[in-house]
């Protein structure tokens, strides 16, 4: 028998983030799925399926990070498996990006899972 694993997808609503959470469910896996917004709408998709738990997540947001975490934990009692896939892509020369477009990118794609992997691992 199978051991179902807890996974947290950050940016869960579409791309990469979307057909990862549809084979976690698929697999018969719980699934916490984070989306900046309207985190319903993605319950919906998944015919609000039992072993996914939705929430609110701006990965450059301390506070939900914290949030986040503590009610996947909660619900779910652990997490597995972290997949930080929230983020954009910067379309620019390198000399040609500002140093906020530079500073945007790196806030998103790498703050979160420089600063709160302990968040995810410490109820172990």
């Amino acid at each position: 028998m199978k051991t179902q694993k807890v996974w947290f997808i950050t940016g869960a609503s579409r791309g990469f983030g979307l057909e990862i959470s549809k084979a976690v469910l698929a697999s018969g896996d719980k699934l916490v799925a984070t989306v900046r917004k309207d985190p319903e709408t993605l319950a919906a998709q998944f015919d609000n399926d039992p072993n996914l738990f939705v929430v609110p997540l701006d990965v450059t947001n301390e506070d939900q990070a914290k949030d986040a975490a503590a009610k996947a934990i909660e619900h779910f009692g652990r997490i597995d498996v972290l997949i930080n896939n929230a983020g954009f892509g910067l379309l620019s020369a390198v000399e040609e990006a500002t140093s906020q477009e530079v500073k945007k990118l790196r806030n998103q794609c790498i703050w979160f899972i420089k600063r709160n992997p302990r968040r995810f691992t410490l109820h172990a």
